[in-house]
């Protein structure tokens, strides 16, 4: 959060010099004789000049400008807070287990195939990846309700939740639109759900959409690609050569290492 608080640090300061500037301006006149040394005492004189002068006028609106600037620093600092208050929640609404919580971040905007073993890092790797997509989104996000979250989710637990929209008697095409407009789309495991026509049907829908849109995407799975087009058929395994990037990664499983 080392830049976040940078930000912050920036945008005070300069609203500090145009408070500052204003307060001097020969043009406003705003309490000439007094010395402003922190923000406080120049938001105090503008409170103050705001309720004494004519609403109409040059200096009026040179107030009520100064004021509201004073209202937008407010209304930034609190969705400052939000952001830093709500993160972990934030990446919770995205579906992050709570295991993978504490991973580093890791920068990438291309869409990816992770590939490998089990137990390697694939879903470490996505997830890092998320987290630092959702620490460069403006801090408006995280006011509650989250809306138009990055997902991560397996692909068998997507199916699931599709299937349930028929009990339900939800929308089975609003469910899917989540999936395919969200920004950032982790699908883990892929490979691992039964593959009835029903659930490549559901899968060729929304990896197409998002290749169409070029929305990143990631894709983790122990199969590699041609494995991926023996189970899941051309199509499919079509669109993700065209819209990731192949990744293998290697290694010895952490999840046996860590019990041994």
């Amino acid at each position: 959060m080392d830049n976040l608080e940078a930000e912050f640090q920036a945008a005070n300061s300069r609203l500090l010099v145009r408070r500052q500037g204003i307060v001097r301006d020969p043009n406003t006149q705003i309490f000439q004789s007094r010395s402003f040394t922190t923000i406080a005492d120049i938001q105090a004189a503008l409170e103050q000049r705001a309720q004494e002068t004519r609403q109409g006028g040059f200096r009026g609106q040179m107030d009520r400008l100064a004021v509201q600037d004073w209202r937008d620093r407010e209304t930034w600092q609190a969705l400052r807070e939000a952001k830093r208050n709500n993160f972990e929640a934030y990446l919770k609404a995205c579906g992050v287990p709570k295991i993978f919580m504490e991973v580093p971040v890791t920068h990438e905007s291309r869409s990816l195939f992770l590939t490998g073993g089990y137990g390697i890092g694939k879903t470490h790797k996505a997830i890092s990846i998320l987290k630092d997509f959702v620490m460069n989104l403006p801090c408006a996000k995280f006011v509650e309700p989250f809306k138009d979250t990055p997902i991560f989710a397996t692909a068998p637990e997507l199916l699931s939740k599709i299937r349930a929209c028929f009990t339900a008697n939800e929308s089975e095409a609003n469910l899917l639109s989540i999936y395919m407009r969200s920004p950032l789309l982790i699908l883990d495991d892929l490979g691992v759900e039964k593959t009835t026509e029903w659930a490549l049907q559901a899968l060729y829908v929304v990896v197409n959409r998002r290749y169409l849109d070029g929305r990143q995407t990631i894709i983790t799975s122990n199969l590699t690609l041609d494995e991926v087009r023996e189970k899941l058929g051309d199509r499919i395994a079509s669109r993700i050569v065209g819209m990731c990037h192949p990744v293998r990664l290697t290694g010895r499983d952490r999840r046996l290492q860590k019990k041994n």
